[in-house]
């Protein structure tokens, strides 16, 4: 903000607003119960909040401060972006989903509403709808049947996976290319060399650390169980780990990080944590994969790849050395999973780039905008 050529808040000001933001913050979100508007109850107060606490109101005065600020909202909105009402009274044009793996939700939604449609009409509670329903009737939304669905789930799917990995639904499918980003990274130089033996990635991911290789078999364990194959393991570790290691074997190359886009090219196998960004850079790139893991979506991505053949899948309470060594060992001699990840690769490879399917989007939406 600027009053002349003057600033009108300071450099020391807007430090000083920063820390009462980050301060009304933590207040807002721990007074939040069980069920609440994210909107009313937090986006809309924190300015408000942070301003009076900047300008020193007295506290009997700040909630109707509070209110004055929030029955302008919807005017001051229409000023600075005009759209904005209408956007929120007649819904967008159009929405699609982006998918980062199966789409277990749109599933799991799919078969609660089949379920929901064999109970008696006075069992046939719906809590996703009840939560977003008034929500969206307050913004002049609908808030059941087709409206409340394609919220949930779009009018179509933006779907980047392999087609023999995609779920059977119903909406609309459209393939588009999985573009692998891992942030700005070094490029070792070893990585320019071929490798002389089978490369193997054993990650666990930023995320998968500090579950799989410490809580349930130690890191050294793992390393130790493979350390007589004859293979070169890339293993990602990070300092608190490398710190409990007693040996690193001879066949073991460790690093803290690395943008799995220019490994993985290079690598015969991968073990990890079954993360989205990891599986689908390893089937981009048509590497085998040992998928240890549990959460979320994870354990559907990896029986999927079992069952196709280009992967394992070992349940975290399965895991032991012997067992991973087992794995490691089909992986390398077995074709038929480098064969079929091969596949994988190729079907990745033959969807449309974002860039091609930029103007399919741009047709979509135009149609579903008419359609209204």
């Amino acid at each position: 903000m600027s009053a002349g050529a003057e600033p009108a808040v300071s450099a020391q000001d807007e430090v000083a607003v920063e820390a009462l933001a980050e301060q009304v913050s933590r207040t807002l979100l721990g007074g939040l119960g069980a069920c609440f508007d994210l909107v009313a109850d937090f986006t809309r107060r924190l300015p408000a909040q942070v301003l009076a606490e900047f300008l020193g109101l007295p506290a009997a005065r700040r909630g109707r401060f509070e209110e004055l600020l929030a029955g302008c909202a919807r005017s001051l909105d229409s000023r600075l972006c005009p759209q904005t009402l209408d956007i929120t009274r007649t819904g967008l044009g159009a929405a699609a989903e982006l998918l980062w793996g199966p789409d277990v939700i749109g599933q799991a939604r799919e078969r609660f509403l089949e379920a929901k449609a064999q109970q008696a009409p006075e069992h046939r509670e719906d809590p996703m709808a009840e939560w977003l329903g008034w929500t969206l009737e307050r913004l002049g939304l609908p808030a059941a049947g087709d409206g409340l669905e394609e919220l949930l789930n779009g009018q179509w799917v933006i779907d980047p996976g392999p087609k023999s990995v995609r779920l059977d639904l119903r909406e609309p499918i459209l393939p588009m290319r999985f573009v692998p980003y891992n942030g700005p990274a070094v490029v070792p130089d070893w990585l320019s060399e071929q490798p002389k033996r089978p490369r193997v990635c054993l990650t666990q991911g930023v995320s998968g650390r500090e579950t799989h290789g410490k809580d349930i078999v130690r890191f050294q364990d793992l390393l130790t169980a493979l350390n007589d194959l004859d293979i070169e393991i890339v293993a990602t570790l990070d300092s608190t780990q490398r710190e409990n290691l007693t040996e690193v074997p001879d066949n073991v190359r460790i690093v803290d990080f690395i943008s799995m886009d220019v490994l993985l090219p290079s690598c015969a196998a991968i073990i990890y944590h079954g993360g989205a960004g990891t599986s689908a850079t390893a089937l981009l790139h048509g590497v085998p994969q040992i998928v240890i893991g549990a959460h979320w979506d994870v354990p559907v991505r990896a029986r999927q790849l079992d069952d196709l053949g280009a992967g394992i899948f070992i349940r975290p309470e399965d895991l032991d050395a012997a067992t991973l060594r087992a794995a490691v060992r089909r992986v390398l001699t077995e074709p038929s999973l480098q064969q079929t990840a091969d596949r994988l690769r190729a079907e990745m490879r033959s969807n449309p780039t974002p860039a091609e399917t930029v103007p399919v989007l741009e047709r979509l939406t135009q149609s579903h905008r008419q359609s209204r």
